[in-house]
């Protein structure tokens, strides 16, 4: 299959984890800081916002890296529980966040 030669196994999950929380807050501080400034939500609501798209931007980024160079190695039961994980990891931090937030 030449499409999968073409592709490389040598990115790291790390450094996208980092790229994917950078490309969150980036994102979702532009939005939340528009919606604040328009007087839809409070500061603080903006910033646990901004914080908590991060967090999920360098889960998500960082498992889909590590489950792609899985893939590419053939490896497809890892690139699987790749996925399976970030997807826990994303539905645990988003139940404990949201349910910080019930009790501020």
């Amino acid at each position: 299959m030449a499409l999968v030669k073409s592709f490389s196994t040598n990115r790291l999950a790390g450094d996208n984890f980092l790229s994917g929380a950078l490309l969150g807050f980036i994102g979702g501080g532009a939005l939340n800081y528009a919606a604040y400034k328009k007087g839809e939500i409070e500061g603080a609501d903006a910033l646990k916002k901004t914080l908590q798209f991060s967090l999920n931007s360098a889960i998500t980024a960082g498992f889909a890296i590590s489950a792609s160079n899985n893939f590419v190695r053939k490896n497809y039961l890892g690139a699987v529980g790749d996925v399976a994980l970030g997807l826990g990891l994303l539905a645990l931090s988003n139940k404990y966040l949201s349910q910080k937030d019930k009790n501020d």
